[in-house]
């Protein structure tokens, strides 16, 4: 880990807003949205509940509010904006069940592999492993 490159993104320059101090304290533009239960799901590497949650949104959500932060399967949460894929993708469990949630969240959730964090990092970039990246591409295959 390790936060890299303040002078980086400070370089890219945040348009609009001006960062007050080193961006430790950062005034949200909007309420921080707390991580749901798909966000803790995919840290913690829990295919099982995972893809419960996924099959509960599928005959909940008929419609298309992926707003909904409990069950949204693209709401950015946490002071990070991660999304469950980011989640999921940065695990530092097992490779091998990381991916299969990647996977699930792509296929069964049909999450948006384009949704960035609060750094602007899809959730590729964030993968730990290259049989998690391995997801991604299979993902997109199918």
């Amino acid at each position: 880990g390790g936060a890299s490159g303040t002078a980086a993104e400070a370089k890219n320059g945040a348009k609009g807003m001006e960062p007050r101090g080193e961006g430790k304290k950062k005034a949200p533009a909007v309420e921080l949205v707390p991580l749901g239960p798909l966000h803790e799901a995919a840290a913690a590497a829990d295919l099982t509940r995972l893809t419960e949650l996924l099959t509960l949104q599928d005959n909940e959500d008929e419609g298309e509010d992926s707003r909904h932060p409990l069950h949204g399967v693209n709401v950015r949460a946490g002071e990070t904006e991660m999304s469950p894929l980011h989640f999921a993708a940065a695990t530092s469990s097992d490779p091998a069940t990381a991916a299969s949630c990647v996977s699930a969240l792509l296929l069964q959730g049909r999450a948006d592999p384009a949704v960035l964090d609060c750094r602007g990092r899809p959730p590729y970039f964030v993968a730990s492993h290259e049989k998690v990246r391995d997801a991604f591409r299979s993902a997109r295959a199918e």
